[in-house]
């Protein structure tokens, strides 16, 4: 099984939502809008999302936070051919 490189120093492990202690521009929320937007424009690859944001190696684990929950609220799709992020746009009744 191939290695990769991994760029998680010193990252923390916990989901930093909004809340009376964590202002929303602390918080990962603040991520969904940039995510979204590059999104629409055009499918890219996690990593090339990623750059895209130009966001610090330090924030990596926020980043993969931020497209889980844009993921669960079936915001973002990640079809199973071409591993290409997109956004998600679904009829609404």
């Amino acid at each position: 099984m191939p290695s990769f490189p991994t760029m998680f120093k010193g990252v923390m492990f916990s989901v930093r939502l909004p809340n009376k202690s964590i202002p929303y521009r602390k918080s990962i929320f603040m991520y969904f809008p940039r995510i979204l937007v590059i999104l629409s424009k055009h499918t890219c690859t996690p990593l090339h999302l990623y750059q895209q944001l130009d966001m610090p190696e330090k924030e990596w684990g926020d980043f993969m936070d931020a497209l889980d929950c844009l993921f669960a609220l079936g915001k973002v799709d990640l079809p199973s051919s071409g591993g290409k992020l997109r956004y998600a746009q679904r009829n609404t009744l």
